[in-house]
C-alpha cells in the first residue's frame, strides 16, 4: 500500500538510491509536496540533463496491487502539489524548466500508469547484488546485502536448503523452484557440471527416476543423442553385459524372429 506522510530512507528506497548514483544520477529524496513527500528527484546533466521523478514501493506479501492503490500511486506523480514542487525544484536546480521522466520502481506486477514508466525492483536488487565486491560498506542496507551475498549465497548446502526445507515462510514455490533448476541446467555453468565424470552417478540416479527410464522414450532419446557409430559402440558395449546378453537370450527364446536383429 503507497504511504503518505514523512518517508524514510527504508532498504528498498536506499537500495533505489543506490542503483540510481552507480548509473550516474544525482539524486535529492524527502522533498515536501504538500501532505506527500517525494521519494527522489534524480537528476544526470552528462551530455544533457536527464531528470526523473522516482517514486518506490515494494511489498514482500502480495504482488498484486488493488485499484485503490493503483490510484493512490497514480497521485504520487500527478497530485498538483506533486506536480508544483518536482517543477520548482528542477527550474531552482537546474537554472531552467526541463521535462522530467515519471519513474516507479515497484514488485508489483499489474501496474499500469498514464505516463509512467514502471522498472521491476527485482533487476534494481540483481543489479545491485551482482554489482557488490568485500570492500566494507558504511550503509547497514548495503552490508546486509553483502553479507546475504559473499556468504549465504556462496554457501551451496545453506543456499539449497533455503530454497528447498519446508517452511511456512517459503521463498519460492514449487513452480519456482523448479524454473530455478531448468534455468541453472540451460546455463553453461550448469551444463559444465554434467560433462564431469564425478557427475556420472547423479545423472544415473537422475535418469532413473525420469520418464525416459520408459523403454520406447530411452530409446527414442538415444536416437536422438548418438550417431551410427557411437550407437553401434553401445550396442557393442550392451552386448558385453551379462544382464544385457541374458535379457536377448531370454527374448530369442520367445520370438526367433529376433534371431535376424541379434547374433548371439
Amino acid at each position: 500500500m503507497p504511504e503518505r506522510g514523512a518517508k524514510l530512507m527504508t532498504p528498498e528506497r536506499e537500495i533505489v538510491n543506490l542503483w540510481l548514483n552507480k548509473r550516474g544520477f544525482f539524486t535529492v529524496s524527502g522533498i515536501n509536496a504538500g501532505s506527500r513527500v517525494i521519494d527522489f528527484i534524480a537528476v544526470k546533466s552528462l551530455g544533457g540533463h536527464q531528470v526523473m521523478h522516482v517514486e518506490v514501493t515494494c511489498s514482500v506479501s502480495s504482488s498484486l496491487l488493488s485499484d485503490s492503490d493503483r490510484n493512490e500511486l497514480f497521485r504520487l506523480f500527478n497530485d498538483r502539489n506533486v506536480v508544483q514542487a518536482v517543477e520548482s525544484y528542477i527550474e531552482n536546480f537546474l537554472g531552467a524548466e526541463v521535462p522530467y521522466e515519471k519513474v516507479l520502481v515497484t514488485n508489483f506486477q499489474n501496474v499500469r500508469l498514464a505516463d509512467v514508466s514502471v522498472v521491476r525492483f527485482e533487476d534494481v536488487l540483481f543489479d545491485i547484488i551482482n554489482g557488490l565486491d568485500k570492500q566494507r560498506y558504511k550503509s547497514q542496507t548495503i552490508r546486509t546485502m553483502q553479507i546475504l551475498k559473499f556468504l549465504l549465497m556462496a554457501d551451496p548446502v545453506r543456499m539449497s536448503a533455503l530454497l528447498t526445507t519446508p517452511s511456512p515462510h517459503r521463498a519460492m514455490s514449487s513452480s519456482s523452484k523448479e524454473a530455478l533448476i531448468k534455468e541453472l541446467l540451460a546455463k553453461e555453468a550448469g551444463r559444465r557440471v554434467f560433462r564431469k565424470q564425478s557427475s556420472e552417478q547423479l545423472l544415473m540416479e537422475l535418469l532413473k527416476e525420469s520418464s525416459l527410464r520408459q523403454p520406447d522414450k530411452l530409446a527414442k532419446a538415444l536416437e536422438e543423442i548418438l550417431t551410427k557409430r557411437s550407437g553401434s559402440r553401445l550396442l557393442n558395449e550392451l552386448l558385453k553385459q551379462k544382464g544385457v546378453k541374458a535379457a536377448i537370450r531370454e527374448e530369442l527364446g520367445k520370438d526367433r524372429k529376433l534371431e535376424q536383429y541379434f547374433m548371439v
